[in-house]
């Protein structure tokens, strides 16, 4: 299966601009074939607990939804567009409120219909896991790039 690399800049910089996404500053750092990376500067508007400096768990859970959702579309040779049927979600540890959060996903098996993908997030070390999660995407039409995206 050969995703173009047109595929991928296309997805990249559409996902990257959603508002809520754009808002955040979510940054891809990788995305390839049923692979990916993202990460995400710290914001004093992420604290849920400002006494403790702890991040709100909605952050790793938008981070999460939002890469394991492109990775599963870059799964298919012709990049499809996706929706979450199901993620779980484990938080692991706590953010804290002053650090990068990172993550990675891979797709780990896909039909023509559902696409199946694992991620987790870090913060110091990718082996201090902070959350991981486990996602089921329904696979619907295929990304339609404008003459100046290819």
């Amino acid at each position: 299966m050969n995703v173009s690399l047109s595929v991928f800049k296309f997805m990249r910089h559409t996902v990257e601009n959603l508002p809520h996404c754009k808002k955040l500053g979510l940054k891809f750092t990788q995305l390839d074939e049923g692979v990916g990376a993202m990460q995400l500067d710290p914001k004093p508007e992420f604290i849920g607990n400002t006494a403790q400096n702890f991040m709100h768990s909605a952050i790793v859970t938008t981070l999460l939804d939002t890469l394991c959702g492109t990775v599963a579309s870059s799964a298919y040779s012709e990049g499809r567009t996706v929706a979450t049927l199901d993620l779980r979600l484990d938080h692991l540890d706590r953010l804290h409120g002053d650090r990068t959060l990172y993550a990675k996903a891979e797709c780990f098996h896909h039909n023509d219909d559902v696409a199946y993908v694992r991620g987790w997030a870090w913060q110091d070390s990718e082996d201090k896991m902070v959350a991981k999660a486990t996602g089921t995407f329904m696979a619907s039409g295929t990304f339609k790039l404008q003459k100046e995206d290819m």
